[in-house]
């Protein structure tokens, strides 16, 4: 090797060397059984004061798990942490955090300080999960506490996201409606029930605060209006002639389209939603071997779903919160686009849904 070759692998080296001292510079040295991994954290509002709840596992013997609970009482939510960790004998850490539940007070009153932290803190994820609690954040973790499961909020989430009527959220989608124009966002709301939390809907915000909520059949109807998805169950009372009975459809896949018409007079946006269906249940007396009886359920459903539909968006003007990202549509479709002139104009866009659902299957054979 001559002079010229050697001096250039002498070179590349000594720079592989560095880059691995300053890589090596940036690992955290925490051992993972020398701190405490909070794995939901919980804010509330008490009188003029904050409470902070972290919950946290500890790993025994045989893979036995003990989840542990920390309370801690401030004048101020910036240092909940702090005071958490001087009642703790390790340091808590946030990077295995996988949920932040809001009390319903302190979620009124904004939760703009909580969320510009997270998003400051690097270790955090963005696809752990926010809730709003409609008691105390503290008593959500109290009853996980008790059934002594960690990750049962993010999973109870999880699932009602994937497979109920609760719209994709995390705190990438919250982020993204939070600091969006034309969009307001939207999470979770739990319901602690004795020893068990409930998902019983979603709460509304405006910028970060919450304004209001809906039930769990008005997040089924937000969860079509936002995006393509699976999943979600839908019961409707239906009446033919002497008889009544409910039917139950689930989701299998749907589809929405929101296009605006009449952009510069009375805004007009056209609502087209595609839902292909399955018949869970039904009363004794539908016949679903007939073909008539499959049309009858599908009208039925398809002037339930456009009606419901309507009321769920005029409730949404009335409370001025935008969580299907009107805004957003109007801002895209019209180029001298302004927030507060939007504002002024959202309660008067006028909406004309359509709803087509098919169903696929019916159990009847299966």
């Amino acid at each position: 090797m001559n002079s010229r070759g050697g001096d250039r692998l002498m070179r590349l080296c000594l720079l592989l060397l560095i880059m691995i001292v300053a890589l090596s510079g940036c690992t955290s040295n925490k051992l993972v059984d020398k701190i405490q991994l909070a794995n939901t954290l919980g804010y509330d509002k008490k009188d003029t004061e904050y409470v902070g709840t972290a919950l946290y596992p500890t790993y025994q013997e045989k893979g036995n798990v003990k989840v542990n609970i920390l309370s801690t009482v401030s004048a101020s939510n910036y240092d909940i942490l702090p005071r958490l960790n001087s009642k703790s004998s390790m340091p808590i850490e946030q990077g295995q955090l996988k949920s932040v539940i809001f009390g319903k007070e302190f979620a009124e009153e904004g939760i703009n300080t909580v969320v510009n932290s997270m998003v400051r803190d690097p270790v955090i994820g963005t696809r752990l999960h926010l809730a709003v609690a409609e008691q105390k954040a503290e008593q959500i973790l109290m009853a996980v506490q008790k059934l002594n499961d960690p990750f049962h909020l993010s999973q109870l989430i999880e699932h009602n996201i994937k497979n109920q009527n609760i719209p994709a959220n995390n705190l990438h989608i919250f982020l993204y409606h939070y600091y969006g124009e034309g969009m307001d966002s939207y999470l979770p709301y739990l319901i602690a029930e004795g020893n068990a939390v409930k998902l019983d809907g979603l709460a509304l915000f405006k910028k970060d605060k919450l304004v209001s909520t809906i039930n769990l059949r008005q997040a089924f109807i937000l969860k079509l209006l936002l995006n393509e998805t699976k999943g979600g169950r839908y019961q409707v009372h239906l009446k033919r002639e002497n008889q009544t009975g409910y039917v139950l459809l689930q989701n299998l896949n749907s589809k929405s389209k929101l296009q605006i018409n009449r952009p510069d007079e009375r805004p007009l946006m056209d609502i087209m939603i595609e839902i292909d269906a399955k018949i869970k249940d039904s009363p004794t007396w539908l016949n679903l071997t007939q073909e008539d009886n499959i049309n009858w359920i599908e009208k039925k459903f398809e002037e339930h779903f456009e009606e419901e539909t309507v009321k769920l968006l005029k409730l949404c003007q009335q409370l001025k919160v935008d969580p299907v990202g009107i805004g957003a549509k109007f801002r895209a479709k019209v180029r001298s686009w302004n927030p507060k002139q939007y504002a002024e104009m959202y309660p008067e866009v006028q909406f004309h849904v359509s709803v087509n659902v098919n169903i696929l299957q019916t159990g009847v054979g299966e």
